[in-house]
């Protein structure tokens, strides 16, 4: 449920990516390797999606975990 309310996910879609019903979308994909540092994502994430709005759907997850993580303080 993290998941579902950093990237702003129902239930369902969640469900239905978890259960393989429905594939994961790419920017998705590279917005959650960025927010694991995973290595290169930076390099590669322009050739699949827009740079400056990956940028700033990053920050929102960002702003978005840390939210989360106050909550449960």
């Amino acid at each position: 449920m993290d998941l579902a309310y950093v990237f702003g996910l129902s239930k369902q879609q969640l469900s239905d990516w978890v259960n393989e019903k429905r594939p994961v979308p790419t920017p998705l994909k590279f917005r959650m390797l960025q927010l694991i540092d995973f290595p290169h994502t930076e390099e590669f994430a322009p050739i699949f999606v827009d740079p400056a709005e990956h940028a700033a759907l990053v920050h929102k997850d960002r702003k978005a975990i840390a939210d989360l993580k106050a909550t449960r303080r």
